[in-house]
């Protein structure tokens, strides 16, 4: 067993860490430091609890959320910029991206510059409605970090756009779509 509650002198993860069981871990790094292995050995001496919202959470789910919880505004935005870029480039990896910030949200398009600023100023009024009618207080975001939308440059699509009917638009055939992207 990985970790034994209430004897960490007998975990697994413990021997592991100091090296006394196998190789050590973290393999082919240094070795963590005996203070940071002291908080694993209190962790599982307090019984080695999740104390997380969902322990069959996925580690990688669990990692972002805890990285979005501790970001401020502005480094959410940095992450979910770069995520949508790295989205944009598996999706479409021969067409060059322009992106667009708004105070509540981030747009990577393919769009020429006049119709991708239409496009972000429309979704940024309908995020400022939504903040109205949910009441969220001047000056702070509608969602911390700002979302990260996607759209390509097809002519249909940005007349729906033009319509303010941005939620809507779904852009399967090529992979992306305007919405919330998290990784």
């Amino acid at each position: 067993m990985l970790g034994v509650p209430d004897k960490p002198a007998e975990s697994l993860i413990i021997k592991k860490l100091k090296g006394t069981a196998g190789a050590r871990m973290p393999q082919n790094k240094p070795p963590l430091a005996k203070d940071v292995i002291a908080k694993f050995e209190t962790w599982i001496a307090e019984g080695a609890r999740f104390d997380g919202t969902n322990p069959a959470q996925s580690t990688r789910m669990l990692a972002a959320l805890v990285r979005a919880k501790s970001a401020t505004n502005d480094e959410l935005s940095v992450d979910r910029t770069t995520a949508g870029r790295r989205q944009w480039a598996l999706a479409n990896p021969n067409d060059k991206s322009t992106v667009r910030q708004t105070k509540d949200l981030i747009v990577i398009s393919s769009l020429p510059d006049e119709l991708a600023q239409e496009m972000a100023d429309t979704a940024e009024q309908q995020a400022e409605a939504i903040s109205r009618q949910f009441r969220v207080p001047t000056g702070q975001p509608l969602v911390k970090g700002a979302h990260c939308s996607v759209c390509t440059a097809e002519p249909l699509r940005i007349q729906r756009i033009r319509a303010g009917w941005w939620k809507t638009v779904n852009c399967r055939r090529r992979g992306v779509g305007i919405g919330n992207t998290t990784s």
